[in-house]
């Protein structure tokens, strides 16, 4: 069960690490308000659930 599950580790940590260096970038790097990359975020995340299982 251990191994089984610990495949799944490895790309929880590159989707995590992604996470956080992505708001890093927007705030910094771009200067984008926190509010609204917050809002980007809610706004792919609800298109995502409604187009992902009609594409797929």
């Amino acid at each position: 069960m251990a191994s089984y599950g610990s495949r799944e580790l490895i790309g929880q940590w590159i989707s995590a690490s992604f996470g956080f260096t992505v708001f890093f970038f927007y705030e910094n790097v771009i200067g984008l308000p926190t509010l609204m990359a917050m809002w980007a975020f809610v706004i792919y995340s609800i298109w995502n659930a409604i187009n992902d299982p009609l594409v797929g």
